[in-house]
């Protein structure tokens, strides 16, 4: 039997492979983290490199050329920093998401007293304010809110993988709907 034959059995091994994924995150959420953190790390490494290599390219010059390189200086450092003190990257990472998620919430509850909204004003306090408290739970006690974002991030994952579980098995249903013979 062939496993990807059809859709559906796609759909479940690739929900069972997201809820394995999920356990594992939830039982090792430090060590999910320190794996992020590296990911991230070698993301900023590469990131800085491509940023040298676009500011000595025939095309930048002038201060575009210098904004690169800056940008590839700090993408190296941030890069090697993150891969060789994982534990202490990932609670940097962290501390960046809660001051940028204070600075956000103020911003938005700032936007809501403007002229023109693309949604209702109320809508954009209570986004604002609740940025704004996630930011400042998560600045007042960044290892244990990078913690909470593994267990977080695994949860997701169990629900996101259950709910690919079950659309497997209707896409199962479905196409042996579709496929059986007419009579």
């Amino acid at each position: 039997m062939n496993l990807f034959k059809s859709t559906g059995n796609a759909l479940i091994v690739r929900g069972v492979l997201t809820v394995i994924f999920g356990i594992l995150a939830m039982v090792w959420p430090v060590a999910t983290i320190v794996a992020f953190a590296v990911l991230w790390g070698v993301f900023a490494l590469v990131d800085g490199l491509m940023s040298f290599g676009v500011a000595f390219s025939s095309l930048i010059s002038g201060w575009a050329r210098a904004l690169f390189v800056l940008m590839g200086i700090l993408g190296v450092l941030a890069g090697l920093f993150v891969i060789f003190r994982p534990v202490q990257g990932a609670v940097i990472l962290t501390w960046v998401l809660g001051i940028w998620l204070i600075v956000h919430g103020i911003f938005d509850i700032a936007a809501a007293f403007g002229h023109q909204l693309p949604m209702p004003r109320w809508l954009m306090v209570l986004t604002g304010v609740l940025a704004l408290i996630a930011g400042i739970l998560i600045v007042a006690n960044p290892g244990a809110s990078t913690v909470s974002l593994a267990v977080l991030l695994a949860a997701f994952a169990l629900v996101w993988g259950v709910t690919t579980i079950i659309a497997g098995f209707a896409m199962r249903r479905l196409d042996k709907q579709v496929n059986a013979p007419q009579v």
